[in-house]
């Protein structure tokens, strides 16, 4: 296995490992923690397309921006999908970053299908890429 795909591979796990850590939280019932690890769950996923195609970004903006352009933009994933990943990179920063702003139950288990089925799909697009 070369570097790049090692990079893959492992930036994949992760998101998977940061999913099942989510679900833990989640049982806890700690939202705020469940949230963030949501968010990075998918940014892992995003960065492991990114290192299948040899892109550099060194923000959570440059991710975001490249993320737009390759997967929105080209039609691999919907509008609908990037305006989910958007608003849960909002909510991860607000519940960080600003005080008294706290993630609910609710946020929590409406974005936890989202972060499945976006790992799956980055995987599914990452699998016919690497094919052709």
């Amino acid at each position: 296995m070369n570097d790049k795909n090692e990079s893959v591979e492992y930036r994949l796990k992760k998101a998977d490992q940061l999913l099942q850590t989510t679900k833990n939280l989640a049982a806890l019932k700690d939202w705020d923690s469940a949230i963030n690890r949501l968010y990075y769950a998918a940014f892992q996923a995003v960065s492991a397309y990114l290192a299948s195609k040899d892109f550099k970004a060194s923000t959570h903006a440059g991710v975001s921006r490249i993320f737009g352009s390759e997967l929105i933009q080209s039609g691999k994933l919907s509008k609908e999908t990037s305006k989910q990943y958007k608003a849960l990179l909002q909510k991860r920063h607000y519940v960080d970053y600003q005080d008294f702003e706290e993630a609910t139950e609710e946020e929590v288990l409406k974005f936890l299908p989202f972060v499945e089925n976006f790992i799956q799909q980055i995987k599914q697009i990452i699998e016919n890429e690497k094919a052709d």
